[in-house]
Formats: structure tokens, C-alpha cells, sequence
């Protein structure tokens, strides 16, 4: 079972996504990811990317297709231990004309000397289920 203190840093690396990557802030991307992380946003059709510094450089190539905003909502911790939390969150998605669109990550979150890291992030689409 994690401690308080752990949960408050899990919900608050999901919230600091929102903001490093709006702000452009992809140098710091070590703050938000492990050495190794893996990034699957397969479902988008970008591959799968590996490692944080890796991912700041696709952030970075990617500014125009990316949304303007992000929103963290909805965390649940899945599973939890003193050093690794399965988690599912939902995002909110401002896109530059306007519209707005929600995706689902799952995480994996390690917990390192640094403190809470996403190891594992998979972006999967919220489709309307007609």
C-alpha cells in the first residue's frame, strides 16, 4: 500500500505532464520520465518511443499536430507498491481549431532516488461507442 505521500506525487507527475508539455518545457521531460521509459502511442500511429530524451525530441518534432492544452482527470490507482503503481488516467485534449478530445492513458510509475517516474505510458483514443 502506498502512502500518502506517494499517491499526492503519482496524481501530481499526471498533472506536471499537462503543463511541461504545454509550456513546451520538452528538456524536461526527465522530470516526468525514466531513463527507459516506453511511450506506445501506437494507437495514434506514432510508434512506440523509448527513453525520455527520445521523447522530448518527438514532443518536440510533433508541436504543430499536438493539442494546444492538457487536462489530467480521472487517476486510478489499478495496483500499488512501495516502488511501482499501475494507474489509468483520462486527458482532455485542446486542439488547435478548437475541438476538444480525450484520451486514456494507462501508466506504469517507478519510483526511483528522483522520486515517481513514468516507466510505461500508453495513449489509447476515447472513441464514441455508438
Amino acid at each position: 500500500m502506498l502512502e500518502p505521500s506517494d499517491t499526492l506525487a503519482i496524481h501530481a507527475l499526471v498533472s506536471l505532464y499537462g503543463h511541461l508539455i504545454d509550456e513546451q518545457q520538452y528538456q524536461r521531460m526527465h522530470e516526468l520520465f525514466t531513463v527507459d521509459a516506453i511511450y506506445d502511442i501506437s494507437a495514434f500511429g506514432k510508434g512506440v518511443i523509448t527513453g525520455h530524451q527520445a521523447i522530448a525530441a518527438f514532443l518536440q518534432g510533433s508541436e504543430a499536430a499536438h493539442p494546444v492544452a492538457h487536462h489530467a482527470t480521472n487517476i486510478i490507482l489499478a495496483e500499488a507498491s512501495a516502488s511501482r503503481a499501475v494507474l489509468s488516467s483520462k486527458g482532455l485534449g485542446v486542439l488547435r481549431d478548437g475541438r476538444v478530445a480525450s484520451v486514456i492513458y494507462h501508466d506504469e510509475m517507478i519510483k526511483g532516488p528522483e522520486g515517481w517516474r513514468i516507466g510505461k505510458r500508453v495513449a489509447l483514443p476515447q472513441i464514441s461507442r455508438k
